[in-house]
């Protein structure tokens, strides 16, 4: 894997970390994302 896509997912992973959190701070809600797809 090369870095520029190393760097690319890691990228991603901290929007989508910054997203739940904001979410999470929005609806007081905890919820577990990776649950919630599994049932879908």
């Amino acid at each position: 894997m090369n870095k520029q896509r190393t760097t690319d997912r890691f990228k991603f992973i901290e929007r989508v970390t910054a997203l739940r959190e904001s979410i999470k701070a929005r609806t007081r809600t905890n919820f577990d994302i990776s649950a919630l797809i599994r049932i879908s």
